[in-house]
């Protein structure tokens, strides 16, 4: 049985221990499929929190795959949507 709050695991069973906190890499990632948990850091800022494989989109990312300008444009305003609430509570 699957544990419901089991960290995600790479294929070679080590846990993700991803945070990022650049926004314009936070939207490429969601926008390639990659689940992203806001988190506010201790000293206030907001980071994402990778809960699922991002070694694809990492690859796809580094060889600047092409992504609909569009979807990527609302997929940041998203992002930085959230950055903004995240801060003011």
């Amino acid at each position: 049985m699957k544990r419901e709050n089991a960290q995600p695991k790479y294929p070679n069973g080590k846990e993700y221990e991803g945070i990022i906190s650049n926004a314009y890499i936070a939207a490429f990632l969601s926008l390639s499929g990659v689940k992203l948990t806001p988190i506010r850091q201790p000293d206030g800022r907001v980071a994402f929190r990778i809960d699922s494989n991002p070694a694809s989109a990492f690859a796809d990312f580094a060889a600047n795959k092409t992504v609909p300008i569009i979807d990527y444009v609302q997929r940041l305003q998203a992002v930085k949507s959230i950055i903004f609430t995240l801060k003011d509570e």
